[in-house]
C-alpha cells in the first residue's frame, strides 16, 4: 500500500480517525475480486479540496466504487404510498371564518371567531389527534 501511494499520502491517511474504515473498504473490494493497483488508481482520482478528511474522500469513492446500488431499483417509492385519487373530491376551499355546503358552495354558518375567548391552549398530542379527526372527515 505504501509503496503505490506513497509514504506522505500514507501517513496522511493512517492520521485520520477513518483510516479503519478506509482499511476495511479495501479489503471488501479485494474480497470481491478488485485488484489493489486498480482501487488505488481510482482512489487517486477522488478530487480533494483543503476542507476534507482525504480518508474520508477515499472511503466514499472506493465505497461507490466496489459496492454500488442497484440500477433501476428504486426501493423508496412504492405505488401504496400514493395517495389515493379521490382524496380531494368533495373538497371545496372555505373562506377562514366560514363553512360552507360543498355541493353548492352555500354558506352553512360562519365559525366562531377567536377573538372571543375560545382559542385552545393545546399540547403537541392533542394538536396531532385534532388534526387526524379534521383529516379523517
Amino acid at each position: 500500500f505504501t509503496h503505490a501511494i506513497g509514504q506522505h499520502t500514507t501517513d496522511k491517511l493512517e492520521s485520520s480517525p477513518l483510516w479503519p474504515a478506509l482499511v476495511t473498504t479495501i479489503e471488501r473490494g479485494l474480497q470481491r475480486g478488485w485488484h489493489l493497483e486498480n482501487l488505488l488508481d481510482d482512489a487517486r482520482r477522488t478530487p480533494i479540496d483543503g476542507q476534507i478528511d482525504p480518508c474520508q474522500a477515499w472511503v466514499w469513492r472506493l465505497s461507490l466504487l466496489t459496492d454500488p446500488a442497484p440500477a433501476g431499483d428504486d426501493t423508496h417509492y412504492s405505488v401504496e404510498d400514493e395517495p389515493p385519487e379521490d382524496l380531494w373530491d368533495g373538497h371545496v376551499p372555505t373562506e377562514p371564518n366560514m363553512i360552507t355546503d360543498a355541493d353548492d358552495g352555500t354558506i352553512l354558518r360562519e365559525t366562531p371567531d377567536t377573538d372571543q375567548g375560545l382559542e385552545l391552549e393545546l399540547d403537541t398530542d392533542q394538536a396531532l389527534a385534532v388534526e387526524a379527526l379534521v383529516r379523517r372527515s
